[in-house]
């Protein structure tokens, strides 16, 4: 038997509790991992590792980006090359998260959805979609999918 939950439709599940902490867990971990990457192109968080391990040990090992132009990338390139963007952008660069709906959970997947929109020499926005899977060895989500869209400014 597969249950379906709507986590923007809380009430209909019998454990509201569970599903408030469960939303919570989901917008935290798309907020934070958004303040990591302001602040690691930045050049605010150490070019680390350790801090870099925030960053890295969010993706699934199966992940793959779906950026606004439509050029996919995989987990180890995104990698590599996030790692090299330490610092390029201005101090003032900043990236703030919208309307984060939490769309379905599945089993051990959920999806959200969110506006990106990143402030600095210019703004530009983005509407996101990422997929979710809880995972195994930990009570922590993985991000497996992040498909996004550019927002006409």
């Amino acid at each position: 038997v597969v249950q379906v939950r709507y986590l923007s439709r809380p009430q209909l599940t019998s454990n509201e509790a569970s599903v408030q902490m469960e939303l919570q867990m989901l917008n935290d971990e798309v907020k934070n991992l958004h303040k990591f990457i302001q602040g690691w192109l930045t050049g605010s968080v150490p070019k680390t590792g350790e801090a870099f391990s925030c960053f890295s040990d969010a993706l699934d090992t199966n992940f793959v980006i779906v950026h606004p132009t439509g050029v996919a990338e995989y987990r180890e390139e995104l990698i590599k090359s996030f790692w090299s963007a330490h610092g390029v952008r201005e101090k003032t660069f900043a990236i703030e998260i919208r309307n984060l709906n939490h769309r379905l959970t599945l089993g051990d997947f959920a999806l959200v959805s969110y506006e990106e929109w990143q402030f600095g020499e210019t703004t530009t926005g983005r509407v996101s979609s990422v997929l979710f899977r809880k995972s195994e060895k930990d009570n922590n989500v993985r991000w497996v999918h992040l498909h996004e869209t550019w927002i006409s400014t």
